[in-house]
């Protein structure tokens, strides 16, 4: 980050040394403050989708772990019609 301040100040300090009207110009971005602002927003949405994959993941594992531990500890009860297999991605009848 230092670095990236540094190399900042130098094209800041070369725009003031050699363009004066550029320089104090309040219609041109010196500062490049916009592009800071959409790289923001930008990191920060890349953030918020790995949160909700993540999330949606760890959500979707606890699910996969309690379907395959209710289906052996028989949680629904023996007259239930429908139930997760492992072996399996979809629904099997009891008496199947």
């Amino acid at each position: 980050m230092t670095q990236i301040k540094a190399l900042i100040h130098q094209r800041t300090q070369k725009l003031v040394d050699h363009h004066q009207k550029l320089a104090n110009s309040k219609l041109h971005d010196n500062t490049n403050i916009s592009f800071i602002i959409k790289l923001h927003f930008i990191l920060k949405t890349i953030q918020l989708i790995i949160y909700l994959l993540c999330g949606s993941y760890f959500t979707g594992m606890f699910w996969l772990i309690l379907c395959k531990h209710s289906k052996n500890a028989h949680l629904f009860g023996d007259n239930s019609e429908n139930f997760y297999d492992g072996n399996e991605m979809g629904l099997k009848t009891v008496n199947e």
